[in-house]
């Protein structure tokens, strides 16, 4: 490649790898087409994704745009629709309007009458929903639902349905992918925790830390995955570096307890056996009950009772949401912080103190010169601030981290004052539980009623329900047939959930 050449497929951000083969050949293409005179290139992208939805343009699309200083060409989509039969008869029994529609019906109505009634016909039917004896029959009398099964449900009924009444699971390939790094860092947090000691990985010196890290590292790779034999240089590769950052998340988890009168009372705790009465009655009968695993339970005794604090390891991007919470959405830690909160927990009466999520990866950080040590490791800090929901009590925070310390913790200190929208005095915690609760058991009910509405919950073209979802062709959504109606969730700042939970502001 000339110099030219390399200059600009690092304008398009092609880096030079013999990994990226398929999409060097698309930027290659692009760079010949645009590079000899007299040529054309048309640069196409879907308009539409499977939810019938605009979708939005890839990271390929909006550089060579910007780059070549393209402009994008609208395209109506009743028109595209008319590009094939089967389209285009879809076209004449949606009701979508407009004179590609009224065409396509004309033709069709001429041509093909009886298959036209047909799409009609099927064209009115809707979901429904099931009967309360079918309902019953599919999820039982009283509920046991996991923290992703309510995520689920929240996100969209009818994909609810199709996961856990149908029970209907989408072909995948088998790889090392996102979620098994995500079960490798959990194995490995827990193992070294549990191997460390009475103590704790607190109690180790950075060397130890490594060296038990390591050691556990290792036994995941034998025991889970058979050993170093046989695998490609690749995989080694990838495995090796996943263990290096979780490596430096244990040392990170180290530093914090280290400064923290919070110790770790339980890893990887089942709600069902710490929490066996923790069950909702509904109405009619039955229950509700929420299970699950939670990463880690901390706690500090203080003037004879015990603050627990639920933490959760995130080794994706995930930060707490109160605007999700009041929609139904990422209650997880709540839930497990207020059933362990009902009552007596650890043989004590048990206070909430907060719920944190902790990064559990490693941050690529960006500097515009070359950085000394105690820059990067500060970078790397705020990389790494945790995301969640504290007890506005200085007595707590200082009990969690020392005024003025590394700021780990989503917290402003200004002369002895903690602040920040991460706060929340008891009283608003204990209304957030009310809403938690009473949102548990309209799900519940909406269960048992047999609801399988496709309802996915929209913020964005860049996040919603449908976007990634594996019963896209089953669902068939179209925005506004049928029954089908998206949920557009605005986000909502803090302090206005505060106030329509508080009953200052009407609700959203």
């Amino acid at each position: 490649f000339t110099g030219d050449e390399r200059r600009l497929l690092a304008e398009l951000g092609l880096a030079l790898d013999a990994g990226e083969a398929e999409l060097w050949r698309e930027y290659t293409l692009i760079y010949n087409c645009v590079s000899l005179p007299g040529e054309t290139l048309t640069v196409c992208r879907p308009a539409w994704g499977s939810d019938g939805g605009e979708s939005a343009p890839s990271f390929l699309f909006e550089r060579c745009r910007q780059l070549f200083g393209l402009e994008a060409e609208a395209v109506s989509r009743a028109e595209s629709l008319l590009e094939s039969e089967n389209a285009a008869i879809a076209l004449a029994a949606s009701s979508l309007g407009g004179a590609a529609a009224r065409a396509a019906r004309e033709y069709f109505a001429a041509a093909a009458p009886e298959r036209l009634a047909r799409i009609d016909s099927a064209a009115r039917v809707t979901r429904g929903s099931l009967s309360r004896r079918s309902a019953l029959g599919l999820y039982g009398r009283d509920l046991r639902l996991s923290p992703s099964r309510l995520e689920q449900f929240a996100s969209c009924r009818f994909a609810y349905f199709m996961s856990y009444g149908l029970k209907a699971r989408a072909r995948v390939r088998a790889s090392f992918r996102a979620p098994e790094a995500g079960t490798f860092v959990h194995y490995l947090l827990q193992h070294a925790a549990a191997a460390a000691g009475e103590g704790g990985v607190a109690s180790l010196s950075d060397a130890g830390i490594r060296e038990l890290t390591g050691r556990c590292a290792g036994q995941y790779l034998e025991e889970k995955l058979g050993g170093r034999e046989g695998k490609s240089a690749r995989f080694l590769y990838l495995f090796d570096r996943l263990a290096e950052s979780a490596e430096r998340i244990v040392l990170d988890m180290a530093g914090e307890l280290r400064q923290s009168d919070f110790r770790p009372l339980a890893l990887e705790l089942d709600l069902a056996e710490a929490a066996p009465g923790a069950a909702l009655p509904l109405e009619g009968g039955g229950s509700v009950r929420v299970t699950g695993r939670v990463d880690r339970v901390d706690g500090w005794v203080h003037n004879g009772r015990l603050y627990l604090r639920v933490v959760d390891y995130k080794t994706g991007r995930k930060s707490f949401s109160l605007s999700d919470v009041y929609y139904g959405m990422g209650m997880q830690m709540l839930i497990y912080l207020f059933t362990l909160c009902g009552g007596e927990a650890f043989g004590r009466e048990a206070v909430p103190a907060g719920v944190l999520y902790i990064p559990a990866r490693d941050e690529l950080l960006s500097a515009d010169s070359d950085p000394d040590d105690g820059e990067l490791a500060e970078k790397r800090l705020k990389a790494l601030q945790r995301s969640g929901l504290l007890l506005d009590d200085p007595e707590v925070l200082r009990a969690m981290e020392p005024d003025g310390g590394p700021g780990r913790l989503p917290v402003k200190w200004k002369e002895g004052v903690p602040s920040g929208e991460a706060l929340a005095g008891a009283e608003r915690l204990g209304l957030l539980a009310r809403r938690v609760e009473d949102t548990l058991r309209a799900m519940a009910g909406e269960l048992r009623s047999g609801s399988i509405c496709a309802d996915p919950c929209f913020k964005s073209a860049r996040e919603n329900a449908c976007l990634w979802c594996d019963y896209a062709s089953a669902c068939r959504f179209a925005d506004g047939e049928g029954g089908d109606q998206r949920r557009y969730l605005p986000a909502l700042k803090a302090e206005r959930v505060w106030a329509m939970l508080e009953g200052a502001e009407e609700d959203a």
